[in-house]
Protein backbone atom coordinates (compact mmCIF):
# COMPACT_ATOMS: atom_id res chain seq x y z
CA UNK A 1 0.00 0.00 0.00
CA UNK A 2 1.05 3.61 -0.44
CA UNK A 3 0.38 6.78 1.50
CA UNK A 4 -1.79 9.20 -0.50
CA UNK A 5 -3.72 12.35 0.18
CA UNK A 6 -7.30 12.68 -0.99
CA UNK A 7 -9.60 15.66 -1.35
CA UNK A 8 -13.37 15.69 -1.25
CA UNK A 9 -15.99 18.40 -0.93
CA UNK A 10 -19.05 18.30 1.30
CA UNK A 11 -22.10 20.48 1.79
CA UNK A 12 -24.11 20.74 4.97
CA UNK A 13 -26.06 17.56 4.14
CA UNK A 14 -22.90 15.46 4.08
CA UNK A 15 -23.01 14.82 0.33
CA UNK A 16 -19.60 15.22 -1.29
CA UNK A 17 -19.95 18.09 -3.75
CA UNK A 18 -17.99 20.92 -5.30
CA UNK A 19 -18.72 23.81 -7.60
CA UNK A 20 -15.55 23.31 -9.61
CA UNK A 21 -15.55 22.59 -13.36
CA UNK A 22 -14.99 18.99 -14.31
CA UNK A 23 -11.51 19.79 -15.63
CA UNK A 24 -10.50 20.75 -12.08
CA UNK A 25 -10.94 17.12 -11.04
CA UNK A 26 -7.57 16.51 -12.70
CA UNK A 27 -5.98 18.77 -10.06
CA UNK A 28 -7.07 16.55 -7.15
CA UNK A 29 -4.60 14.20 -5.42
CA UNK A 30 -4.41 10.78 -7.06
CA UNK A 31 -5.79 12.08 -10.37
CA UNK A 32 -3.80 12.81 -13.53
CA UNK A 33 -4.29 13.09 -17.27
CA UNK A 34 -2.74 11.04 -20.06
CA UNK A 35 -1.43 14.15 -21.85
CA UNK A 36 -1.79 17.91 -21.81
CA UNK A 37 -4.85 19.30 -23.56
CA UNK A 38 -7.05 16.26 -22.95
CA UNK A 39 -9.54 15.21 -20.28
CA UNK A 40 -8.50 11.54 -20.21
CA UNK A 41 -8.42 11.06 -16.43
CA UNK A 42 -6.07 8.52 -14.83
CA UNK A 43 -7.34 7.91 -11.30
CA UNK A 44 -4.83 6.13 -9.05
CA UNK A 45 -3.34 4.28 -12.01
CA UNK A 46 -6.60 3.20 -13.67
CA UNK A 47 -7.26 3.59 -17.39
CA UNK A 48 -9.50 6.47 -18.60
CA UNK A 49 -12.26 4.03 -19.64
CA UNK A 50 -12.57 2.93 -16.00
CA UNK A 51 -14.16 6.23 -14.90
CA UNK A 52 -17.93 6.71 -14.58
CA UNK A 53 -19.64 10.00 -15.50
CA UNK A 54 -23.24 10.73 -14.52
CA UNK A 55 -25.09 13.91 -15.55
CA UNK A 56 -28.45 14.53 -13.86
CA UNK A 57 -28.85 10.81 -13.12
CA UNK A 58 -27.93 9.77 -16.69
CA UNK A 59 -24.87 7.53 -17.07
CA UNK A 60 -22.96 9.09 -19.97
CA UNK A 61 -20.33 7.22 -22.04
CA UNK A 62 -18.36 10.42 -22.72
CA UNK A 63 -18.87 14.09 -21.82
CA UNK A 64 -16.21 15.41 -24.22
CA UNK A 65 -16.00 16.67 -27.78
CA UNK A 66 -13.88 14.56 -30.16
CA UNK A 67 -13.94 11.64 -27.74
CA UNK A 68 -12.34 8.24 -28.23
CA UNK A 69 -14.64 5.29 -28.85
CA UNK A 70 -14.90 3.01 -25.82
CA UNK A 71 -13.16 5.63 -23.69
CA UNK A 72 -14.21 8.58 -21.52
CA UNK A 73 -11.79 11.35 -22.52
CA UNK A 74 -11.44 14.13 -25.05
CA UNK A 75 -9.98 17.61 -25.45
CA UNK A 76 -13.02 19.69 -24.44
CA UNK A 77 -16.02 19.06 -22.22
CA UNK A 78 -19.43 19.56 -23.83
CA UNK A 79 -21.08 20.49 -20.49
CA UNK A 80 -21.31 24.27 -20.07
CA UNK A 81 -19.64 25.15 -16.75
CA UNK A 82 -22.22 27.93 -16.26
CA UNK A 83 -24.92 25.27 -15.87
CA UNK A 84 -23.10 23.14 -13.28
CA UNK A 85 -24.63 23.32 -9.81
CA UNK A 86 -22.32 20.78 -8.15
CA UNK A 87 -19.79 18.07 -8.90
CA UNK A 88 -19.43 14.98 -6.73
CA UNK A 89 -16.22 12.98 -7.16
CA UNK A 90 -14.80 9.81 -5.62
CA UNK A 91 -11.39 8.33 -6.43
CA UNK A 92 -12.10 4.89 -5.00
CA UNK A 93 -13.72 3.01 -2.16
CA UNK A 94 -17.19 4.23 -3.12
CA UNK A 95 -20.48 2.56 -2.15
CA UNK A 96 -22.72 0.08 -3.91
CA UNK A 97 -24.89 2.64 -5.72
CA UNK A 98 -22.37 3.09 -8.54
CA UNK A 99 -21.12 0.14 -10.53
CA UNK A 100 -19.73 -1.02 -13.87
CA UNK A 101 -16.61 1.09 -13.27
CA UNK A 102 -13.54 0.17 -11.23
CA UNK A 103 -11.65 3.47 -10.76
CA UNK A 104 -13.81 6.50 -10.00
CA UNK A 105 -17.08 8.30 -10.47
CA UNK A 106 -17.89 11.92 -11.28
CA UNK A 107 -21.48 13.03 -10.68
CA UNK A 108 -22.47 16.33 -12.34
CA UNK A 109 -25.68 18.06 -11.23
CA UNK A 110 -27.00 20.84 -13.45
CA UNK A 111 -28.90 23.79 -12.05
CA UNK A 112 -32.43 24.79 -12.99
CA UNK A 113 -33.25 27.90 -14.98
CA UNK A 114 -33.96 31.29 -13.40
CA UNK A 115 -37.40 31.06 -11.76
CA UNK A 116 -37.87 34.83 -11.27
CA UNK A 117 -37.23 36.48 -14.65
CA UNK A 118 -36.03 35.90 -18.18
CA UNK A 119 -32.29 36.28 -18.66
CA UNK A 120 -29.80 35.78 -21.43
CA UNK A 121 -26.16 36.01 -22.29
CA UNK A 122 -24.26 36.09 -25.58
CA UNK A 123 -20.50 35.83 -25.75
CA UNK A 124 -17.88 35.91 -28.49
CA UNK A 125 -14.22 34.98 -28.30
CA UNK A 126 -11.35 33.97 -30.56
CA UNK A 127 -12.40 30.33 -30.26
CA UNK A 128 -16.21 30.52 -30.57
CA UNK A 129 -19.52 32.06 -29.59
CA UNK A 130 -22.32 31.03 -27.25
CA UNK A 131 -25.89 31.99 -26.40
CA UNK A 132 -27.67 31.29 -23.11
CA UNK A 133 -31.38 31.83 -22.43
CA UNK A 134 -33.26 30.96 -19.25
CA UNK A 135 -36.36 31.91 -17.30
CA UNK A 136 -39.69 30.83 -15.86
CA UNK A 137 -42.44 29.02 -17.74
CA UNK A 138 -45.63 29.91 -15.94
CA UNK A 139 -45.65 29.67 -12.16
CA UNK A 140 -44.16 26.21 -11.62
CA UNK A 141 -41.64 25.58 -14.40
CA UNK A 142 -38.30 26.89 -15.65
CA UNK A 143 -36.13 26.39 -18.71
CA UNK A 144 -32.44 26.60 -19.50
CA UNK A 145 -31.04 26.73 -23.04
CA UNK A 146 -27.53 27.01 -24.44
CA UNK A 147 -25.98 26.75 -27.88
CA UNK A 148 -22.29 27.04 -28.73
CA UNK A 149 -20.30 27.02 -31.95
CA UNK A 150 -16.52 26.95 -32.18
CA UNK A 151 -14.35 29.20 -34.36
CA UNK A 152 -11.57 26.61 -34.39
CA UNK A 153 -12.02 26.09 -38.14
CA UNK A 154 -11.34 29.79 -38.80
CA UNK A 155 -8.37 29.79 -36.41
CA UNK A 156 -6.81 26.61 -37.83
CA UNK A 157 -7.23 27.84 -41.41
CA UNK A 158 -5.55 31.14 -40.49
CA UNK A 159 -2.64 29.20 -38.97
CA UNK A 160 -2.27 27.08 -42.10
CA UNK A 161 -3.04 23.78 -40.38
CA UNK A 162 -3.67 20.71 -42.54
CA UNK A 163 -6.60 19.53 -40.36
CA UNK A 164 -9.50 21.78 -39.38
CA UNK A 165 -11.80 20.89 -36.43
CA UNK A 166 -15.08 22.56 -35.57
CA UNK A 167 -17.97 21.70 -33.29
CA UNK A 168 -21.45 22.66 -32.14
CA UNK A 169 -23.19 21.75 -28.89
CA UNK A 170 -26.60 22.50 -27.43
CA UNK A 171 -28.16 22.04 -23.99
CA UNK A 172 -31.81 22.25 -22.97
CA UNK A 173 -33.26 21.60 -19.52
CA UNK A 174 -36.71 22.23 -18.15
CA UNK A 175 -38.01 21.52 -14.64
CA UNK A 176 -41.65 21.40 -13.55
CA UNK A 177 -42.65 21.42 -9.88
CA UNK A 178 -45.89 19.43 -9.83
CA UNK A 179 -46.46 19.99 -6.11
CA UNK A 180 -44.48 20.10 -2.87
CA UNK A 181 -43.50 16.44 -3.19
CA UNK A 182 -43.14 15.84 -6.93
CA UNK A 183 -41.09 17.35 -9.75
CA UNK A 184 -40.28 16.43 -13.33
CA UNK A 185 -37.19 17.52 -15.25
CA UNK A 186 -36.06 16.88 -18.81
CA UNK A 187 -32.49 17.27 -20.04
CA UNK A 188 -31.17 17.01 -23.60
CA UNK A 189 -27.56 17.68 -24.54
CA UNK A 190 -26.15 17.12 -28.04
CA UNK A 191 -22.91 17.79 -29.91
CA UNK A 192 -21.66 17.73 -33.50
CA UNK A 193 -17.90 17.32 -34.07
CA UNK A 194 -16.25 17.43 -37.48
CA UNK A 195 -12.66 17.41 -38.73
CA UNK A 196 -11.89 18.55 -42.27
CA UNK A 197 -8.51 17.85 -43.87
CA UNK A 198 -6.51 19.87 -46.37
CA UNK A 199 -4.55 17.55 -48.67
CA UNK A 200 -3.56 20.18 -51.25
CA UNK A 201 0.15 19.97 -50.41
CA UNK A 202 2.57 17.05 -50.00
CA UNK A 203 3.47 18.22 -46.48
CA UNK A 204 -0.21 18.41 -45.58
CA UNK A 205 -0.89 14.88 -46.85
CA UNK A 206 2.08 13.57 -44.86
CA UNK A 207 1.01 15.26 -41.63
CA UNK A 208 -2.57 14.05 -42.07
CA UNK A 209 -1.39 10.48 -42.71
CA UNK A 210 -0.06 10.29 -39.15
CA UNK A 211 -3.48 10.73 -37.50
CA UNK A 212 -6.82 8.92 -37.54
CA UNK A 213 -9.45 11.68 -37.67
CA UNK A 214 -12.88 11.20 -36.14
CA UNK A 215 -16.17 12.97 -36.78
CA UNK A 216 -18.61 12.40 -33.96
CA UNK A 217 -22.30 13.11 -33.37
CA UNK A 218 -23.67 12.44 -29.91
CA UNK A 219 -26.48 13.26 -27.55
CA UNK A 220 -27.84 12.17 -24.20
CA UNK A 221 -31.27 12.91 -22.77
CA UNK A 222 -33.32 11.96 -19.76
CA UNK A 223 -36.70 12.46 -18.08
CA UNK A 224 -36.45 12.41 -14.27
CA UNK A 225 -39.21 12.15 -11.69
CA UNK A 226 -38.33 13.09 -8.10
CA UNK A 227 -40.73 12.22 -5.30
CA UNK A 228 -40.50 13.09 -1.59
CA UNK A 229 -42.34 11.14 1.08
CA UNK A 230 -42.43 11.23 4.86
CA UNK A 231 -39.30 9.22 5.57
CA UNK A 232 -37.32 9.56 2.34
CA UNK A 233 -37.37 10.13 -1.41
CA UNK A 234 -36.79 8.42 -4.74
CA UNK A 235 -35.70 9.42 -8.25
CA UNK A 236 -36.58 7.63 -11.48
CA UNK A 237 -34.87 8.51 -14.78
CA UNK A 238 -35.65 7.24 -18.25
CA UNK A 239 -32.66 8.11 -20.44
CA UNK A 240 -30.99 7.54 -23.79
CA UNK A 241 -27.45 8.08 -25.03
CA UNK A 242 -26.33 7.98 -28.66
CA UNK A 243 -22.93 8.26 -30.33
CA UNK A 244 -21.99 8.03 -34.01
CA UNK A 245 -18.30 7.71 -34.89
CA UNK A 246 -16.82 8.20 -38.36
CA UNK A 247 -13.08 7.56 -38.15
CA UNK A 248 -10.70 7.38 -41.10
CA UNK A 249 -7.01 7.44 -41.86
CA UNK A 250 -5.23 7.67 -45.21
CA UNK A 251 -1.59 7.40 -46.14
CA UNK A 252 0.27 10.15 -48.01
CA UNK A 253 -1.02 8.71 -51.32
CA UNK A 254 -4.61 9.09 -50.00
CA UNK A 255 -5.08 5.31 -49.80
CA UNK A 256 -7.37 4.26 -46.95
CA UNK A 257 -5.51 2.45 -44.17
CA UNK A 258 -8.35 2.51 -41.61
CA UNK A 259 -12.06 3.20 -41.61
CA UNK A 260 -14.60 2.92 -38.82
CA UNK A 261 -18.26 3.90 -39.03
CA UNK A 262 -20.05 2.99 -35.82
CA UNK A 263 -23.20 3.92 -33.94
CA UNK A 264 -24.02 3.11 -30.33
CA UNK A 265 -27.51 3.85 -28.93
CA UNK A 266 -28.40 2.89 -25.36
CA UNK A 267 -31.71 3.20 -23.48
CA UNK A 268 -31.56 3.29 -19.68
CA UNK A 269 -33.81 3.17 -16.63
CA UNK A 270 -32.25 4.39 -13.38
CA UNK A 271 -33.99 4.18 -9.99
CA UNK A 272 -32.68 5.28 -6.59
CA UNK A 273 -34.47 5.42 -3.26
CA UNK A 274 -33.54 6.52 0.26
CA UNK A 275 -35.56 5.49 3.31
CA UNK A 276 -34.90 6.72 6.86
CA UNK A 277 -35.73 3.67 8.95
CA UNK A 278 -34.95 5.43 12.24
CA UNK A 279 -32.97 8.39 13.53
CA UNK A 280 -29.79 6.30 13.32
CA UNK A 281 -30.47 3.95 10.37
CA UNK A 282 -30.77 4.76 6.67
CA UNK A 283 -31.52 2.41 3.78
CA UNK A 284 -30.49 3.14 0.18
CA UNK A 285 -31.58 0.93 -2.70
CA UNK A 286 -32.05 1.04 -6.44
CA UNK A 287 -31.28 -0.38 -9.86
CA UNK A 288 -29.99 0.67 -13.26
CA UNK A 289 -30.79 -1.15 -16.50
CA UNK A 290 -29.36 -0.49 -19.96
CA UNK A 291 -30.54 -1.86 -23.30
CA UNK A 292 -28.16 -1.13 -26.17
CA UNK A 293 -30.73 -1.23 -28.94
CA UNK A 294 -28.43 0.03 -31.68
CA UNK A 295 -24.86 -1.23 -31.93
CA UNK A 296 -23.71 -1.01 -35.56
CA UNK A 297 -20.07 -1.36 -36.64
CA UNK A 298 -18.50 -1.08 -40.09
CA UNK A 299 -14.70 -1.34 -39.85
CA UNK A 300 -11.98 -1.84 -42.46
CA UNK A 301 -8.23 -2.48 -42.18
CA UNK A 302 -6.94 -3.35 -45.71
CA UNK A 303 -4.92 -6.47 -46.44
CA UNK A 304 -1.68 -4.71 -47.37
CA UNK A 305 -1.41 -3.61 -43.73
CA UNK A 306 -2.57 -6.84 -42.13
CA UNK A 307 -1.02 -10.21 -42.95
CA UNK A 308 -1.05 -13.66 -41.42
CA UNK A 309 2.04 -15.58 -40.21
CA UNK A 310 2.80 -16.70 -43.77
CA UNK A 311 2.70 -13.13 -45.09
CA UNK A 312 -0.60 -13.56 -46.90
CA UNK A 313 -2.78 -10.39 -46.90
CA UNK A 314 -5.59 -10.80 -44.36
CA UNK A 315 -7.87 -7.77 -44.43
CA UNK A 316 -10.06 -7.06 -41.41
CA UNK A 317 -13.58 -6.28 -42.56
CA UNK A 318 -16.33 -5.98 -39.96
CA UNK A 319 -19.93 -5.18 -40.83
CA UNK A 320 -22.10 -6.22 -37.93
CA UNK A 321 -24.86 -5.09 -35.60
CA UNK A 322 -26.12 -6.55 -32.35
CA UNK A 323 -27.93 -5.62 -29.13
CA UNK A 324 -26.85 -5.92 -25.51
CA UNK A 325 -28.56 -5.78 -22.12
CA UNK A 326 -27.11 -5.05 -18.69
CA UNK A 327 -28.77 -4.53 -15.33
CA UNK A 328 -27.63 -3.95 -11.79
CA UNK A 329 -29.33 -3.70 -8.40
CA UNK A 330 -27.95 -2.58 -5.06
CA UNK A 331 -28.84 -1.96 -1.45
CA UNK A 332 -26.90 -0.21 1.32
CA UNK A 333 -27.77 0.12 4.98
CA UNK A 334 -26.03 2.71 7.13
CA UNK A 335 -26.24 2.79 10.94
CA UNK A 336 -24.88 5.24 13.50
CA UNK A 337 -24.21 3.28 16.68
CA UNK A 338 -23.48 6.41 18.71
CA UNK A 339 -21.72 9.76 18.30
CA UNK A 340 -18.40 7.97 17.70
CA UNK A 341 -19.08 4.92 15.54
CA UNK A 342 -20.98 4.33 12.31
CA UNK A 343 -20.95 1.64 9.64
CA UNK A 344 -22.52 0.88 6.29
CA UNK A 345 -22.75 -2.33 4.33
CA UNK A 346 -23.74 -2.54 0.69
CA UNK A 347 -24.25 -5.29 -1.82
CA UNK A 348 -24.46 -4.89 -5.58
CA UNK A 349 -25.38 -7.49 -8.20
CA UNK A 350 -24.72 -6.91 -11.93
CA UNK A 351 -25.83 -8.95 -14.92
CA UNK A 352 -24.13 -8.58 -18.33
CA UNK A 353 -26.31 -10.56 -20.73
CA UNK A 354 -23.84 -10.41 -23.65
CA UNK A 355 -21.09 -12.33 -21.78
CA UNK A 356 -20.81 -16.05 -21.17
CA UNK A 357 -20.38 -15.56 -17.40
CA UNK A 358 -22.85 -12.71 -16.95
CA UNK A 359 -23.45 -12.51 -13.17
CA UNK A 360 -21.13 -10.77 -10.67
CA UNK A 361 -21.59 -9.82 -7.02
CA UNK A 362 -19.90 -6.83 -5.34
CA UNK A 363 -19.89 -6.34 -1.55
CA UNK A 364 -18.95 -2.91 -0.11
CA UNK A 365 -18.18 -1.98 3.52
CA UNK A 366 -17.45 1.30 5.33
CA UNK A 367 -16.47 1.68 9.00
CA UNK A 368 -16.09 5.13 10.55
CA UNK A 369 -14.98 6.47 13.93
CA UNK A 370 -14.95 10.03 15.18
CA UNK A 371 -11.72 11.09 16.93
CA UNK A 372 -13.08 14.42 18.04
CA UNK A 373 -15.19 17.27 16.84
CA UNK A 374 -13.06 17.83 13.71
CA UNK A 375 -11.31 14.50 13.10
CA UNK A 376 -12.61 11.20 11.70
CA UNK A 377 -11.00 7.93 10.63
CA UNK A 378 -12.66 5.75 7.97
CA UNK A 379 -12.08 2.32 6.42
CA UNK A 380 -13.58 1.42 3.02
CA UNK A 381 -13.39 -2.00 1.38
CA UNK A 382 -15.10 -3.38 -1.67
CA UNK A 383 -15.08 -5.34 -4.90
CA UNK A 384 -15.75 -3.62 -8.23
CA UNK A 385 -16.56 -4.98 -11.68
CA UNK A 386 -16.72 -3.46 -15.15
CA UNK A 387 -17.97 -5.02 -18.38
CA UNK A 388 -15.89 -4.83 -21.59
CA UNK A 389 -16.73 -1.93 -23.91
CA UNK A 390 -19.04 -2.88 -26.75
CA UNK A 391 -16.34 -2.14 -29.34
CA UNK A 392 -14.24 -4.90 -27.70
CA UNK A 393 -16.86 -7.43 -28.82
CA UNK A 394 -16.23 -6.68 -32.50
CA UNK A 395 -13.80 -8.58 -34.74
CA UNK A 396 -13.92 -12.12 -33.37
CA UNK A 397 -17.07 -14.20 -32.94
CA UNK A 398 -15.58 -15.87 -29.84
CA UNK A 399 -15.19 -12.63 -27.89
CA UNK A 400 -18.49 -13.06 -26.05
CA UNK A 401 -17.10 -16.31 -24.61
CA UNK A 402 -13.51 -15.18 -24.07
CA UNK A 403 -14.10 -11.76 -22.52
CA UNK A 404 -14.89 -11.42 -18.84
CA UNK A 405 -15.53 -8.37 -16.64
CA UNK A 406 -12.58 -6.42 -15.24
CA UNK A 407 -12.34 -6.81 -11.46
CA UNK A 408 -10.75 -4.56 -8.84
CA UNK A 409 -10.55 -5.10 -5.07
CA UNK A 410 -9.97 -1.97 -2.99
CA UNK A 411 -9.16 -1.32 0.67
CA UNK A 412 -8.84 2.33 1.69
CA UNK A 413 -7.93 3.59 5.18
CA UNK A 414 -8.08 7.35 5.68
CA UNK A 415 -8.05 9.99 8.35
CA UNK A 416 -9.60 13.42 7.90
CA UNK A 417 -9.09 16.55 9.99
CA UNK A 418 -11.18 19.65 9.43
CA UNK A 419 -8.83 22.59 9.96
CA UNK A 420 -11.56 25.17 9.31
CA UNK A 421 -15.03 24.95 7.81
CA UNK A 422 -13.50 25.40 4.35
CA UNK A 423 -10.14 23.62 4.76
CA UNK A 424 -9.55 19.98 5.55
CA UNK A 425 -6.58 17.64 5.53
CA UNK A 426 -6.91 14.00 4.46
CA UNK A 427 -4.33 11.23 4.44
CA UNK A 428 -5.25 7.87 2.91
CA UNK A 429 -3.50 4.54 2.59
CA UNK A 430 -4.90 2.42 -0.22
CA UNK A 431 -4.49 -1.17 -1.36
CA UNK A 432 -5.78 -1.66 -4.90
CA UNK A 433 -5.69 -4.98 -6.76
CA UNK A 434 -6.92 -5.11 -10.35
CA UNK A 435 -7.47 -8.14 -12.50
CA UNK A 436 -7.91 -7.57 -16.23
CA UNK A 437 -9.85 -10.73 -16.94
CA UNK A 438 -10.86 -9.55 -20.40
CA UNK A 439 -8.81 -11.11 -23.19
CA UNK A 440 -8.29 -9.87 -26.72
Amino acid sequence: SSRRRHTRFRNVTGVQTCALPICSVALLPGVGVTQAGRNDLVVRGGAPFENLFVVDNIEVPNINHFGSQGNSGGPLTLVNIGFVRAVQFSAGGFGARYGNRVSSYTIISLRDGNDERFAGDANFSATGFGLILEGPIGDNATFLFNIRRSFLDILFKALGQSFIPDYWDMTFKTTVKLDNKNSLSFLALGALDKVSVNNDSIDGRYRNSLVAFTDQDQYFSGLTWKHLFTDGFFTLTLGRTYSAFRSRQQDSLLTTVFRNESTEGINSLNFHGTLQLSRSTELNFGSVSNFASRLNYNILVPGFLRRDAAGVPLALTVDTNFTAFTTGAYTTIRHEFNELYSASFGLRADYYAFLQDPFVLSPRLTLSRSLGERTRIELNAGRYYQAPSFIWMVGDASNSKALKPIRADQVVLGIEHRITDDVRLQVRSEEHTSELQSRF
